[in-house]
C-alpha cells in the first residue's frame, strides 16, 4: 500500500509539473511584455483565447493542412500583437503606468467582446488532438496529451529563452526592461523591443492556447479562467525574471495537483484555492517573487 500511495503521489506531481508546464508560455509572454515596458497587460487571457480560436478557424475551416493551419494561425496573431502595441499602447508611451494597465483591462473587455461577437459562446472543437494512449515510465502513467503538449511547450519556452538571452534584439529587450531612458540613450530603439514583446506574447498565447485546448478538447471560455493561474505564477516567480517566470508556472501546477489531491478532505474548490494560498504564503516570504530583483527605493 505504502508503494502505491508513493507511486500514486509521484504521478500526481509530475502530472502538476506537466501541467505547469503549459502554463509557462503564457507566463513568459506576460513576464516579456513587463520587463520590456513595466506594463502589468490584464489581457494576457484574452490573448490566450482569441489565439485558441485563430487557430481553431485556420486548422479546422480554412486550411485541410494542420501544420499549414497553424503556421498561418501564429502568423495573423502575431501581427496583431504589434498592432495592439501600435493603435493602443504607443500613445501612452510617456504617461504613467497606471494608465497602461486601465488600456490592458479594457483592452481584454475588448477582446472578450470580439470574440464573443465572432466565435460566439458554444464550445467548438479543438484545434489539435493528441493520441488516447497514456504513456507508461515503469510503474508511472501519464495522459499522453499533457506529456505531448508539454514537449512542446518546453521546446517553445527554449527558443523564447535562447533568443530572449542570445539575440541582439534579445538583449535590447533587456536592456529596456532595466532602464529604458538609458536604452535610448545607448541608440535602443524601445518602441521596437515593446512591439516586439507583444509579438512574442501574442504568438506564445496561441501556442499555449492551442496545447490547453487539446488537453481540455474543446475551445471556450474556461481558457479565460485558466489563464488567471497566468498572474499568480507571475507574481510566485517574480515579475521581472525570466527564470521566474518558467518556475512558478510549475509550482503552480504542482500546487494544483495538490489542492486536487486535498479536495476531498477539504472540501469543494482547494484544488483553484491551493495556488492562491501558496502564492500568499511567497509573497509573505519573498514580496518580489522567488526570482524578483528586490528593488528599494527612497520615497
Amino acid at each position: 500500500m505504502a508503494t502505491l500511495d508513493l507511486i500514486t503521489l509521484t504521478q500526481i506531481l509530475i502530472a502538476g509539473a506537466l501541467t505547469g508546464t503549459l502554463y509557462a508560455p503564457l507566463t513568459l509572454g506576460f513576464n516579456i511584455i513587463y520587463r520590456s515596458s513595466r506594463v502589468v497587460n490584464f489581457a494576457q487571457g484574452e490573448l490566450l483565447l482569441i489565439g485558441a480560436y485563430v487557430a481553431y478557424t485556420f486548422t479546422v475551416l480554412v486550411a485541410s493542412n494542420l501544420i499549414i493551419g497553424l503556421m498561418l494561425a501564429i502568423i495573423a496573431t502575431g501581427l496583431v500583437g504589434p498592432l495592439i502595441e501600435r493603435a493602443v499602447l504607443r500613445p501612452l508611451l510617456a504617461r504613467p503606468v497606471f494608465a497602461a494597465i486601465l488600456v490592458t483591462i479594457g483592452l481584454g473587455i475588448s477582446l472578450q467582446g470580439t470574440s464573443q461577437l465572432i466565435w460566439g459562446v458554444t464550445p467548438l472543437a479543438a484545434p489539435v488532438s493528441f493520441p488516447a494512449e497514456p504513456i507508461r515510465i515503469g510503474p508511472i502513467i501519464l495522459p499522453s496529451v499533457s506529456v505531448y503538449s508539454a514537449l512542446v511547450s518546453t521546446i517553445l519556452v527554449s527558443v523564447l529563452l535562447l533568443f530572449y538571452q542570445k539575440t541582439k534584439l534579445g538583449l535590447s529587450m533587456r536592456a529596456a526592461g532595466e532602464d529604458q531612458a538609458l536604452a535610448m540613450a545607448l541608440g535602443v530603439n524601445v518602441r521596437t523591443v515593446i512591439a516586439t514583446a507583444w509579438t512574442i506574447s501574442a504568438v506564445s498565447s496561441t501556442v499555449a492556447g492551442v496545447l490547453l485546448s487539446g488537453v481540455f478538447g474543446f475551445v471556450s471560455y474556461y481558457l479565460l479562467f485558466v489563464a488567471l493561474r497566468v498572474y499568480v505564477a507571475a507574481i510566485v516567480g517574480g515579475l521581472d525574471s525570466v527564470g521566474g517566470a518558467i518556475l512558478g508556472s510549475i509550482l503552480i501546477g504542482v500546487g494544483e495537483s495538490i489542492g486536487g489531491l486535498l479536495e476531498p478532505s477539504v472540501g469543494p474548490g482547494f484544488r483553484d484555492a491551493f495556488p492562491l494560498l501558496l502564492a500568499l504564503i511567497v509573497m509573505m516570504i519573498r514580496p518580489y517573487g522567488l526570482l524578483g530583483t528586490e528593488r528599494i527605493e527612497r520615497i
